[in-house]
């Protein structure tokens, strides 16, 4: 999995669509399982609040277009 940073374009597993990261969430205990992100909606300017690095597709995985073209 490619590293994922501020201003990465990726879709959302179950919203689709094109969105920029905004900002990472650092885990602040010891059971936190991945990192979490802030992601905004390139088309609608919607933003998304903690979610995780297991719901975002990046450019790595063969099926991001599909992903990207599902969503608004």
């Amino acid at each position: 999995m490619m590293s994922i940073r501020k201003g990465s374009k990726v879709s959302h597993s179950v919203h689709g669509g094109l969105w920029e990261v905004i900002t990472r969430e650092t885990p602040m205990t010891v059971f936190a399982d991945c990192a979490r992100f802030t992601l905004r909606n390139i088309k609608t300017r919607e933003f998304i609040m903690g979610v995780r690095d297991k719901d975002i597709i990046t450019k790595s995985n063969p099926r991001f277009d599909q992903f990207v073209q599902l969503g608004v």
